[in-house]
């Protein structure tokens, strides 16, 4: 690829901090395959930015409050990187920081990747993670100060799909994984060909023998009930990798459905803007913090 100067594949090292990790799945996780020739890695980009790729070991990395009470909100935090890799750093730790420096305790997950290699069932891994990372804040409540009602879900594009499937479907019967609110930054939202990311699409669910079934059942906007936690999303009008279309359709969806939803669509912000602090779009961060104090931190 030739946006990429180098590859360079190592066992994931300190070169992303770790706070505070821990894994999230007592024993094997669901759908995993042994593969000990699978091992994890880092890519860094042309700009030095890294990238994890070929996950193993699912991972909450937990930031609190510094003024922690015994209540606090938290947020699972689902980077992006088209279920090809994890833009940890930029769409994980940077938000993490800033959720917490707003009284968020807030945990990125590392989540495993589709892939044949470790999965029985590739499209449902990632998702899988997703719900436990909520279930997992949900029984450890009380070591971090959580309040088990207000724990929420946030991702950015397939990050974004991950954390709206977490809220919109149900894939397993362990319980306690619903998150209580969500926050869709950038979505990948439908399966469609003519508005979806290709790659994202591709690495979930490309060449199963059930693709038309699971690329309706992963476009959000069809699955969309009468039973959703509150959602907050926001886009930009000239995201070219990821069509505001895709925001727009779940949000009709939520409206169709009398369920409470807030959009944002800025007019620049392209795709990947993360806190966006130099772009209209980074408008986002005020108004998540608006929408959770009136429609989620209260109830």
């Amino acid at each position: 690829m030739k946006h990429i100067l180098s590859i360079i594949i190592t066992i994931f090292s300190a070169s992303i901090s770790a706070q505070n990790v821990v894994n999230i799945w007592d024993g094997v996780p669901l759908y995993s395959v042994e593969n000990a020739e699978y091992t994890e890695g880092v890519i860094t980009l042309k700009n030095g930015a890294e990238r994890i790729v070929r996950v193993t070991t699912p991972t909450l990395e937990i930031f609190t409050p510094k003024s922690k009470t015994e209540n606090s909100p938290a947020v699972v935090v689902c980077p992006g990187g088209g279920y090809a890799r994890l833009c940890y750093d930029k769409e994980g730790v940077e938000i993490a920081k800033w959720l917490a420096e707003n009284g968020f305790v807030a945990a990125v997950l590392k989540y495993r990747l589709p892939s044949d290699a470790i999965m029985s069932r590739r499209p449902f891994g990632p998702l899988s993670d997703a719900r436990q990372a909520v279930r997992y804040l949900r029984q450890n409540a009380n070591k971090y100060g959580v309040d088990n009602k207000k724990i929420g879900i946030m991702g950015f594009s397939a990050g974004g799909h991950l954390a709206g499937s977490a809220a919109t479907l149900t894939i397993d019967t362990l319980g306690s994984a619903r998150p209580d609110f969500a926050a869709l930054i950038y979505p990948v939202i439908s399966f469609d060909k003519q508005i979806t990311h290709a790659g994202t699409r591709q690495c979930l669910i490309a060449g199963l023998p059930d693709e038309a079934e699971l690329a309706n059942l992963f476009s959000l906007d069809t699955q969309v009930g009468m039973d959703m936690p509150p959602v907050f999303i926001a886009c930009a009008f000239d995201d070219t990798a990821v069509p505001c279309y895709n925001s727009l359709r779940f949000a009709d969806a939520m409206a169709r459905n009398k369920q409470l939803c807030e959009l944002h669509v800025y007019s620049k912000g392209g795709h990947g803007f993360g806190l966006g602090t130099d772009r209209p779009a980074g408008e986002w961060t005020k108004n998540f913090i608006t929408w959770f104090s009136h429609f989620v931190a209260d109830k």
